[in-house]
């Protein structure tokens, strides 16, 4: 059964496999080697170890949770590639911060004016230079930061944002992969583009515990029924950013109870959609108004 907690005795046990520079090595040597197996030879020679039996010890550490042995020798598990590929993603940090300066990202849904972006702690804030308002607060790893230009960052932000959310709506846990329980609750913070008083979804992993708040709008934008209304009524996504999408984080949210349905009405110009879901976020009617 899950157990929405991570012990200890895991993350020690996963710490102690790795916390060797001779396996370190063995992991960087097998991603290098772009899921080609390895023999027990090869991997011994490139990483720099004299004693077989000393880097057969270390082999042993690493398998079979982080590396696959069969009679050809080693390859990375998918729970190895995991480990390297995180490593990858956090290792473009200049300290604790990366600095992207003054970026240009769209326009502020409540009043026209520009959006700026900083990045800070994992997550870029965009705060609006007219009003003030906490546009959003997204979570993005280094590597998304470092590797593009501060030009298309915006843009890049909120494709990965989407693509998470839509992992998250589709039940996959963002941090483990983890399956998720979605609730429809009364929106808490500004993260991830919820904005109280509003409805918002909040997605638990029942794996790892990873709690995560969505706006419902943002939700509901992964339903086919709500894409084929937007295109149908000339509002193309792929030209707006996702904080941009006013018609989509300020719908007209009902809640009614017992049981507990969620009314979620996205009006364009002179028509509207109105999405019903239950309590699960499951779609329960639709109709064009």
């Amino acid at each position: 059964m899950p157990t929405n907690r991570v012990p200890a005795a895991d993350l020690k046990d996963l710490f102690g496999q790795v916390s060797h520079e001779v396996r370190i090595r063995v992991l960087a040597e097998l991603w290098d080697a772009d899921e080609q197996t390895l023999s027990f030879s090869t991997l011994r020679e490139r990483v720099g170890v004299r004693d077989s039996g000393n880097f057969n010890y270390h082999l042993g550490s690493l398998t079979p949770e982080l590396l696959r042995r069969d009679n050809d020798g080693y390859t990375l598990t998918y729970a190895g590639r995991q480990v390297v590929g995180a490593a990858v993603a956090g290792s473009y940090t200049e300290g604790t911060e990366l600095n992207i300066g003054s970026v240009d990202a769209g326009t502020c849904p409540y009043c026209d004016g520009k959006i700026k972006t900083a990045y800070e702690d994992g997550k870029v804030a965009m705060d609006c230079r007219g009003c003030g308002n906490l546009i959003a607060r997204l979570p993005a790893p280094p590597v998304i930061i470092a590797t593009h230009d501060a030009n298309v960052l915006p843009r890049v932000i909120s494709d990965h944002f989407e693509t998470q959310s839509a992992r998250l709506t589709r039940g996959f846990c963002k941090l483990c992969d983890g399956p998720v329980e979605a609730t429809p609750t009364v929106a808490t913070d500004h993260d991830a583009l919820t904005d109280p008083p509003e409805l918002d979804v909040t997605f638990d992993c029942q794996a790892c515990g990873d709690i995560t708040h969505l706006n419902v709008g943002v939700v509901a934008l992964h339903l086919p029924e709500l894409r084929t209304f937007l295109h149908e009524t000339g509002v193309d996504i792929r030209d707006r950013y996702l904080w941009e999408l006013d018609i989509l984080l300020k719908p007209n949210v009902s809640v009614f109870e017992d049981p507990l349905r969620v009314e979620l009405v996205v009006t364009v110009d002179d028509e509207a959609l109105a999405l019903t879901v239950d309590e699960s976020l499951a779609l329960v009617g639709y109709e064009r108004r």
